[in-house]
């Protein structure tokens, strides 16, 4: 099995188990916090991921794309690309933290009449923003050294950890929500020393930034692309947390922390995604340093077949028992069931077209894919606007289901266009027929049953049954046969 198989199947189960303690707390908290509080917590990941994004000026992407140079040319101890990137990340921070003081009276009056409570706790941003930007900085080191699986744990399964234990200690009454708060934005320093301690037991940590001869080489073209792809990043991280931050802002906590909700349920979705993107990045960059195409080609489609089944399949058992799921909270998040069904569908449309992006980034075209993303987003973002001053939640997710369809249709003409390279074979056919026929037996010709657990049970595995029957049978994933042939041999099964 190869390494990018190998990693993603690994890191799937890690970022799974943290999805499901991720909904745990996204079930408990809203039941022990108002929906104030829990806005607050919503919003506040929200900025501060946005605002580690924009601290790093690029340099996270600059790791991925550069590293294999590195590599194959300099030895561990002078190595500096950690050391330089580690040093203009910090300058972006300290930079956000002088702005931050510049523009706080904008701020505070921009939440102050619905979003009190976020000015009350905003220093908080200060140490979970810094915390999120060393861990992916040093997460991006883990993916080039192909060491994905710890970092996606501790990033997917690690985080939630931590979490589910301050909300026991919070439910229990142990700590008051001052206490929560303030430890909820310390979750990133804890699993950052972790992966700093692993990356050091594999001597992936060595610091230094007395320039080295591929650096004074490629400097130029490295500021370059780094600064292309900060522009880009800018964009893109305003338009992915726009909506929860918007909604803070211009509706209340309340609304904000209700669609997050349903906004997490439907990024349930992109789990298979995460742990491939991890997983195929350092190949990616490595495939393009050496010319194969034909080895990217490869890769691009049998990601988009992969990434469709299990997309269709995780949506599927989502949209079948959405009413059994919104039945565990309280009445008022139910408003948010639509916006699940819209930003879903978005994100079946970001797996079905495999992995664009990282491909695009990577390659030559790397120019004018940042042009495209700063042009498309401008043009969203007031869109999206529009949407959710007329129609608020449901205007949100209207803007991210356009946005995404518009994004990835861009994103593949252009690679058709230029390398000639498409995600799309003869399988996709099927494998959306196949969806679409278990949907419309489990869900439309089955009668509901009596009694909740059993009809999530009867119906859920009857949809599984009809997926599996028609991925299996019809061999449309090579990943999903072997995977499936891989846990026959597990137990000691004989092939059919």
């Amino acid at each position: 099995m190869g390494i990018v198989r190998r990693q993603s199947i690994n890191s799937s189960i890690f970022i799974y188990l943290g999805f499901v303690l991720g909904a745990f707390n996204m079930w408990l908290l809203p039941k022990i916090l108002t929906a104030e509080q829990f806005g607050l917590v919503r919003v506040l990941i929200s900025v501060c991921t946005l605002l580690a994004g924009l601290c790093s000026l690029g340099t996270q992407q600059v790791v991925t794309r550069f590293y294999p140079y590195y590599d194959t040319r300099m030895g561990k101890h002078k190595n500096d690309l950690l050391g330089w990137t580690l040093m203009i990340s910090l300058v972006g921070f300290s930079l956000m933290v002088l702005l931050t003081f510049i523009f706080r009276d904008l701020i505070i009056r921009k939440f102050e009449g619905k979003s009190p409570l976020f000015i009350d706790y905003f220093f908080l941003i200060y140490p979970l923003t810094f915390f999120i930007l060393l861990f992916g900085l040093y997460e991006r080191i883990a993916w080039s050294k192909q060491l994905t699986v710890m970092s996606n744990f501790l990033r997917e399964t690690g985080v939630r950890i931590f979490v589910v234990l301050i909300v026991l200690l919070l439910a229990v009454r142990w700590i008051s929500f001052g206490g929560f708060i303030i430890a909820y934005s310390l979750q990133f320093g804890v699993v950052f020393l972790i992966l700093y301690a692993y990356l050091t037991h594999y001597k992936g940590t060595h610091l230094t930034i007395r320039p080295s001869p591929v650096t004074r080489q490629m400097y130029r073209q490295m500021g370059t692309y780094a600064g292309y792809i900060f522009g880009g990043s800018l964009f893109m991280l305003v338009e992915q947390y726009f909506n929860t931050i918007l909604l803070g802002s211009r509706e209340s906590l309340g609304a904000a922390g209700i669609f997050d909700i349903a906004f997490a349920m439907a990024t349930f979705l992109l789990v298979p995604k995460r742990s491939v993107q991890a997983a195929a990045s350092a190949s990616i960059a490595q495939a393009w340093k050496e010319g194969d195409t034909e080895r990217i080609n490869r890769l691009y489609r049998k990601s988009a077949a992969t990434l469709l089944i299990m997309g269709i399949f995780i949506l599927g058992l989502i949209w079948l028992n959405i009413d059994h799921i919104f039945d565990l909270y309280k009445p008022e998040y139910r408003s948010g069931k639509y916006v699940v069904l819209l930003v879903a569908l978005a994100n079946l449309i970001d797996l079905a077209t495999g992995l664009n992006y990282d491909i695009l980034v990577n390659s030559k075209l790397w120019r004018i894919h940042f042009i495209l993303s700063v042009t498309l987003v401008a043009l969203f973002l007031p869109v999206t606007y529009l949407f959710v001053r007329a129609y608020g939640m449901m205007g949100s997710a209207y803007g991210i289901l356009l946005s995404i369809f518009t994004y990835n249709v861009a994103r593949c003409l252009l690679l058709w266009w230029r390398l000639h390279l498409q995600p799309f074979t003869g399988r996709t056919g099927w494998i959306l027929l196949t969806g679409a026929t278990a949907y419309l037996v489990a869900g439309r010709l089955l009668p509901p049953l009596p009694g909740i657990f059993v009809d999530i049970v009867v119906r859920s595995g009857l949809f599984s049954l009809i997926i599996a029957v028609g991925v299996l049978g019809g061999r449309l994933s090579e990943d999903v046969t072997e995977l499936y042939h891989m846990a026959l041999s597990k137990l000691k099964i004989r092939r059919p």
